[in-house]
């Protein structure tokens, strides 16, 4: 029988904490797009992988790792801007058209990747300061896991200062509730939706070129990261910004466990609890009832 010691428990909390703040920074760009703007941004994904490689290929080129994360999160930005502007802006109130032209975006992004970088998986090294190990007794943790719940937990802090302590966060809480209301005082809600799409792009950027280290850069990351992402929101609730932390953090910790204890059910962990959550709260733990 396995046995789980203090030392044992800590190293998989961290590890849960880790893989779950990857999988948030994504979601909440997803988040944040569907409950301002009412889109299913399903090519989300498809930036995260995006970001993955822009600042694995940055890195690369100029040794330093950080600024392959500011180049991803840059990229990102601009990638998202051209994707709202361009795809997704015209079709608003259209939801079956977005959601077709998200899919396809999918497949059009996967396929840049193809044509840029090729169909080859890369292994990517941690930065050369968070390659060593803390230790929890006789457990080893990599220093680099401590990074990303980090690099996590700031990001919540900042988008909840964002949202409820600046003027253009207020503005967009205000678009979530009543966009024609905010219209009728002024205030051009398409800037507001552009910034809105560029932030939720950067997350899932930094999303991105932070998750190599720990997953490899591959064309196929985008769409398996994509069953995450919607699992996430699902059960934190659509639109639900702290639904989608407590749903992240809810699915990390409980797949180090069980992968833990019985590692050919870690990969169902996620939708046993969606259908779950589906079963007694079908508008998500965090979420309204629509």
């Amino acid at each position: 029988m396995v046995t789980l010691s203090p030392a044992m428990a800590a190293g998989l909390v961290i590890t849960g904490l880790c893989n779950g703040m990857l999988v948030l920074l994504t979601a909440l760009g997803f988040t944040m797009i569907f409950g301002l703007m009412g889109i299913a941004h399903f090519a989300h994904s498809a930036v995260f992988m995006w970001g993955a490689y822009i600042g694995w290929t940055v890195a690369k080129v100029s040794g330093d790792f950080y600024l392959g994360v500011l180049a991803a999160m840059l990229g990102t930005a601009a990638l998202g801007l051209i994707l709202q502007r361009g795809f997704l802006m015209p079709l608003l109130g259209e939801p079956l058209r977005q959601i077709l032209v998200s899919l396809g975006l999918i497949i059009f992004l996967g396929e840049g990747i193809n044509l840029i970088w090729g169909r080859t998986a890369y292994f990517v090294p941690p930065p050369p300061n968070l390659k060593h190990f803390i230790f929890f007794g006789a457990v080893p943790v990599l220093s680099y896991r401590f990074f990303v719940t980090g690099v996590g937990i700031v990001v919540i802090l900042l988008l909840h200062l964002l949202l409820t302590k600046t003027r253009i966060g207020l503005t967009v809480r205000a678009a979530t509730e009543n966009r024609e209301m905010v219209e009728c005082l002024g205030i051009n809600t398409h800037k507001v939706f552009s910034i809105v799409f560029m932030t939720g792009s950067i997350l899932a950027g930094l999303g991105g070129a932070l998750a190599a280290p720990v997953l490899g850069v591959s064309p196929q990351m985008g769409y398996m990261f994509l069953l995450s992402v919607l699992t996430v929101v699902i059960i934190g609730g659509l639109g639900s910004i702290w639904g989608s932390v407590l749903a992240s953090l809810l699915i990390g910790l409980t797949q180090a466990f069980v992968a833990f204890f019985y590692p050919q059910a870690a990969a169902a962990v996620s939708i046993g609890l969606m259908a779950l959550v589906l079963l007694l709260r079908p508008h998500g733990l965090l979420g309204k009832p629509i």
